[in-house]
């Protein structure tokens, strides 16, 4: 064996040939703790590859990754809470806001007196523009509501569901039957009264009742049942006390605002009345002449009078 190849077999760094993991060639330095792999080819042992997870992407640790994610969450959130600088002398951790416009912030009474001069114009021009913005809402939403107030209402009844024609604006010419909770007209009703004796309802062949009572009864049941037009109805028998039944002003007002959350602009209408008249409720004329509009707005002709 020669001198170069004995010096070369002696050398601290030595040259091997790794088959098993497709290198050519690995180089192991002196220094390296060879107890560590399982051979010379360069595999880590199992206990050693468990103590240190890395990303097989970026070989970064994975358990401190975790929490230098955190820590850099917390930066972002720290960093993002707005910092209250007086206007004044800038310090941090003001608290004192401008009375008139509340934009800019002050550490006491006394930065913000000093500062006042400096403020006051472009105070004066906040409160300004913020008026001027306020103005145009405003006229908008009047704008909006005209619109909405003078449009064509909606139509108020459906045709009779007997003879399929428009059912007539004035009251006489309809008629609600608390059996079947349909609004029929009068010459329907005048046809059945003149064909029969008994009297029956025209749409459902329900006897008619006989007694206050028996009415008030099924009213009571539509009611149960989410029948609107009844609940205005039974509201107005409670309001001036008839039909047998006693004046509940309350009770009245509570049917009132059911029916109406059911669409029907007459309960509107008296929700407007009682507001103006206090009846159930305190005087309040503003709430009155929003009722009122709401009534017009669907459609009750009395509520566009009023």
């Amino acid at each position: 064996m020669s001198t170069d190849n004995i010096e070369a077999s002696n050398s601290t760094d030595t040259t091997t040939l790794d088959v098993s993991r497709g290198i050519e060639k690995v180089s192991i330095a002196g220094n390296v703790d060879v107890s560590r792999y399982d051979d010379i080819s360069g595999t880590r042992s199992e206990e050693d590859m468990n103590s240190e997870k890395k990303c097989t992407s970026c070989e970064q640790n994975l358990e401190h990754g975790a929490e230098l994610e955190h820590t850099k969450i917390n930066d972002i959130v720290s960093n993002t809470e707005e910092v209250q600088t007086c206007a004044n002398c800038c310090r941090e951790g003001a608290s004192n806001t401008c009375n008139k416009c509340k934009q800019v912030k002050y550490c006491n009474a006394a930065c913000k007196k000093k500062h006042r001069h400096k403020h006051k114009k472009e105070c004066e021009e906040h409160l300004r523009g913020a008026a001027e913005l306020r103005e145009e809402e405003l006229k908008h939403a009047a704008k909006l509501r005209d619109i909405e107030l003078f449009k064509q209402p909606p139509q108020l009844d459906d045709d009779c569901p007997i003879c399929f024609i428009r059912l007539p604006f004035l009251g006489t010419g309809k008629k609600y039957k608390s059996c079947c909770g349909k609004l029929i007209c009068s010459g329907c009703i005048y046809a059945m009264e003149k064909s029969t004796d008994t009297d029956p309802c025209p749409f459902c062949r329900t006897a008619t009742p006989t007694t206050v009572k028996e009415t008030n009864k099924r009213m009571q049941k539509r009611v149960e049942v989410g029948d609107a037009q009844a609940m205005s109805m039974l509201g107005e028998f409670y309001s001036q006390g008839t039909r047998g039944l006693p004046r509940d002003y309350t009770k009245a007002f509570e049917l009132y605002h059911r029916a109406a959350e059911l669409g029907i602009a007459t309960a509107y209408f008296n929700i407007g009345c009682a507001y103006r008249s206090g009846h159930g409720v305190g005087i309040d004329m503003k709430k009155a002449e929003y009722y009122y509009e709401l009534a017009a707005m669907n459609g009750d002709a009395q509520s566009r009078h009023s």
